[in-house]
């Protein structure tokens, strides 16, 4: 997304822009992200430079690959843990915790 942000600000139909009246940077920047594809750390770096990491979770394009890859990349990122722990469960937790077993 971060590649394309730019794009999608500049190309965003004129005569829907009473529908983000922040703008559409605002809006794509209150979303969250998975890692599907994304894990490795230029990805990372793009996508952080956008949102903060508590809006980033995990995800991998199981069942067409394995999550073993893109796991095994976010341990390796150089993140700090905590960042690493956010992304792997925590922020999930926060934004689906009432969703508990």
């Amino acid at each position: 997304m971060p590649i394309l942000a730019n794009r999608i600000v500049r190309t965003f139909p004129k005569e829907m822009a009473s529908q983000v009246p922040n703008g559409v940077l605002f809006e794509l920047k209150r979303q969250y992200y998975d890692t599907a594809s994304a894990s490795n750390p230029t990805s990372l770096s793009a996508l952080m430079s956008i949102v903060p990491n508590s809006q980033i979770l995990f995800g991998s394009d199981f069942p067409f690959l394995s999550a073993g890859e893109p796991a095994s990349d976010l341990v390796h990122s150089g993140l700090p843990e905590s960042t690493v722990e956010g992304i792997n469960r925590e922020n999930a937790l926060r934004l689906f915790g009432r969703l508990k077993m």
